[in-house]
């Protein structure tokens, strides 16, 4: 559920498609990789929530997806600008996201049949 509102909302935020203001950034992850590093990060960001809801510290949070970023060879920066990109294609972030949700609801599925 939470992961829906996630692709409902990027799917929103598209700006128009500028040649210049959308290149694709040299060090830019992959859309597999990104499916898996934003799957992380909501698993992360699910745990936490249901565990410690009352105590949100978005430090702590933040120091969980940069041990996301260290699996997956790649730093906050490059995270940053691979999603800005791919923020202003809202046909790929949808991809992207529809992806996360899947591999999501897949793990679900996997720890309630145990």
């Amino acid at each position: 559920m939470f992961a829906l509102s996630f692709l409902l909302y990027f799917a929103g935020c598209g700006k128009k498609s500028d040649p210049v203001e959308n290149a694709v950034p040299t060090s830019l992850i992959q859309e597999r990789e990104m499916v898996n590093i934003i799957a992380d990060m909501q698993l992360i960001e699910a745990i936490y929530r249901k565990n410690q809801f009352e105590d949100y510290d978005s430090l702590k949070i933040k120091s969980y997806y940069a041990r996301i970023f260290i699996k997956y060879n790649v730093d906050q920066e490059q995270f940053d600008k691979s999603l800005d990109y791919y923020q202003k294609s809202p046909r790929k972030m949808e991809r992207i996201y529809t992806q996360v949700i899947d591999k999501l609801s897949a793990l679900e599925e996997e720890v309630k049949s145990g």
